[in-house]
């Protein structure tokens, strides 16, 4: 749950929490699991209403209530003399009056803000009801631009619509974060981690990101090696389908003879996506049943899915089989054997599946992972050129 203390920062504006931030680096950030825009602007609110209106009033009836205390002791008597009772009883009575004038005011705001809140979930729930695009609410288009929220814990809030362009999120916990139709420009975001992210609608344009976390506390790095290359986020991040990917997990640990949940393993990392084509040199009649697997777990092969091959220990009727259980059809070719030992499958729209060890076995201690890169498929597609149809 997030912080009281930083939570009521944010409320005294973007340049009083970066002044904070930078007088206090070290501390953790914890706003998780709240809904961000709507209760700074509440707080604000009620710090309007409770601070600055009741001020004068309260430190007039509090004056007046001493003042008549003291002159209730005998010792201050003779100083008092010379004031008119009913003076004091004037002004006694103004401060009472300024008082509950002021009481009246904060409920006031109170109920307006209640009854706002109120109104905006049921138009929320309205235009999602029957599909009608409605304006967006002061506080749901709340201005977190340039803010400072490097190395924090913003996991499970709520920013839908919220304009964090230029903000720094280096490091940044994002696990869970709601943020439809938010504004993500020009954000720095080496390092978040952006598990099931919720982001449809959302601008990404000319994000800095070297590298993102698919699980918390910097686990599942993507990319694995090295970094994106400049835009290459922004690029992923506004494909739907790249995009959906790119927030559930991009690689698996296989464990020793444990083949069929190995294969499980497998299906869940490729999930929705099609398999177009199969590179194993090793292909044999044990690797067709173990692909055949994947398809019994509601992994999709292409209607024209290809595989390329060195070996010749898969036969004809083990093929036969599969495309009549897996795929409605496909191509087989063999290629001469050579000193490429890698195995992949190539996915739709440019994704590859990367395996360490074959298809036919596949119960061993290795690493599957899911790459975004066009390497293996030019690789791919130079060999089947060249391979002869079987």
């Amino acid at each position: 749950m997030a912080n009281v203390e930083h939570l009521e920062q944010l409320t005294y504006g973007i340049d009083s929490w970066q002044t904070w931030r930078q007088k206090n680096q070290d501390i953790k950030i914890d706003l998780s699991d709240i809904s961000l825009t709507k209760e700074v602007f509440y707080r604000k609110i009620l710090r309007c209403a409770f601070s600055r209106t009741f001020t004068i009033p309260f430190i007039s009836l509090f004056a007046s209530i001493i003042f008549w205390w003291v002159s209730r002791f005998p010792a201050f008597k003779p100083s008092l003399e010379n004031f008119d009772s009913s003076l004091i009883l004037f002004f006694s009575y103004i401060a009472i009056l300024l008082f509950v004038v002021t009481v009246r005011l904060a409920i006031g705001r109170a109920i307006g803000w209640l009854v706002a809140t109120i109104v905006s979930e049921l138009v929320s729930e309205f235009s999602r009801t029957f599909n009608i695009e409605v304006g967006s609410s002061y506080f749901n288009s709340f201005d977190f631009r340039s803010v400072d929220f490097s190395n924090s814990d913003l996991s499970g809030i709520d920013i839908t619509k919220a304009d964090l362009s230029g903000a720094n999120l280096t490091s940044t916990n994002l696990s869970g974060v709601r943020a439809l139709e938010t504004n993500f420009s020009d954000v720095k975001l080496t390092g978040a981690c952006l598990k099931n992210l919720q982001c449809q609608g959302s601008k990404f344009d000319s994000v800095r990101c070297d590298f993102f976390c698919q699980q918390e506390n910097f686990k599942e790095r993507f990319p694995a090696e090295g970094k994106l290359g400049k835009g290459e986020f922004s690029r992923l991040i506004q494909d739907k389908q790249k995009r959906d990917r790119l927030l559930r997990p991009m690689s698996i640990r296989l464990e020793l003879g444990k083949n069929n949940e190995n294969l499980r393993k497998i299906s869940e990392l490729i999930g929705n996506s099609v398999i177009e084509a199969i590179f194993d040199p090793y292909l044999n009649d044990k690797a067709l049943k173990n692909l055949e697997y994947l398809s019994s777990h509601g992994v999709r092969f292409s209607e024209k899915v290809r595989f390329l091959t060195s070996s010749d220990k898969a036969s004809r009727q083990s093929f036969s089989v599969f495309f009549q259980k897996a795929a409605e059809g496909g191509e087989i070719k063999k290629m001469k054997f050579g000193k490429e030992h890698r195995r992949f499958l190539l996915l739709e729209n440019d994704m590859v599946l990367i395996l360490g060890c074959s298809w036919n076995q596949i119960s061993k201690n290795e690493v599957a992972s899911i790459e975004f890169t066009e390497v293996d498929k030019d690789f791919f597609n130079s060999k089947w050129q060249k391979a002869k149809k079987i």
